[in-house]
């Protein structure tokens, strides 16, 4: 039976997570509507609704005013940008492995296997 060298499943496990976090990345907006200048959206990993809006395009109403002067947005809005920045840095710390691990697989000296005469004396 042959045995997988390391640098294979190495290789084959930081491939397959490096795929599954680019998944979860896709997964994590879902677009609602725009009306206007604002485009309404929802964080699935934080299950948090948000809306972007371009500044001296959209109007501010008076809720939003409120809610951002008390910084009642201030602590959703750090949970999320944690999310995206814990997500960043796998995603990069993954591909680092997957480069190193296909490095390895490439460049992989040979490995001779010895004759049976050399090993008895």
């Amino acid at each position: 039976m042959m045995r997988i060298p390391v640098s294979y499943k190495m290789f084959t496990i930081s491939l397959l997570s490096l795929c599954i976090l680019v998944i979860l990345g896709n997964y994590r907006w879902e677009r609602m509507e725009t009306i206007g200048d604002f485009n309404y959206k929802y964080d699935r990993w934080a299950k948090q609704s948000w809306v972007e809006f371009y500044f001296p395009l959209a109007a501010i109403s008076n809720g939003m005013e409120r809610q951002a002067m008390t910084g009642e947005l201030v602590n959703k809005w750090i949970e999320r940008t944690r999310l995206s920045d814990l997500h960043k840095g796998l995603l990069s710390l993954n591909l680092i492995l997957t480069i190193l691990s296909l490095k390895n697989v490439i460049f992989q000296p040979a490995v001779k296997k010895p004759k049976k005469d050399e090993f008895t004396a």
